[in-house]
């Protein structure tokens, strides 16, 4: 489910970073017991390929297996912060959180491979939406590290 972000990484960047350091299964299901709800999926596969790569390209970022339930807990806090409303019910899983200030997020009952939606403070005047996991860390890896191919 991450052709895009594994083709990229393997073309542009491993040779930098070294091989993606994925979870465990083990983490995941702890994961999902502490969240209360089934990881998608496109976010599994992301985690299992590259969740436990704090070290790798997106150094900084908060989007690590480590990070989710974090992310999570602080995104009513960042709605609030920005006057806006949650468009959604609570099976929100926060995945993707940079330096506090840009949120990507999806919800768990929207099947497995689910719609990102995000928010960046002083860029996005509403909250946005990417189409896919993949599409998301494909955007975000080829715009920090070198373009598009």
């Amino acid at each position: 489910m991450l052709p895009k972000t594994q083709q990229f990484y393997n073309e542009k960047l491993r040779s930098k970073y070294g091989d993606a350091k994925g979870a465990t299964v083990d983490n995941l299901v702890e994961m999902e017991r502490k969240l209360d709800l089934k990881l998608p999926l496109s976010l599994k596969a992301y985690l299992l390929w590259g969740g436990n790569h704090s070290d790798g390209p997106l150094i900084g970022t908060d989007c690590f297996t480590s990070d989710i339930l974090g992310n999570t807990e602080y995104f009513r806090e960042f709605l609030d912060e920005n006057s806006i409303t949650n468009p959604r019910g609570d099976d929100v899983i926060v995945f993707y959180s940079h330096q506090g200030y840009v949120l990507a997020w999806i919800y768990a009952s929207d099947g497995d491979n689910p719609e990102v939606y995000y928010f960046a403070e002083g860029t996005t005047q509403a909250i946005a939406k990417e189409t896919t996991i993949d599409e998301w860390f494909y955007k975000d890896l080829s715009g920090l590290h070198g373009g598009s191919y």
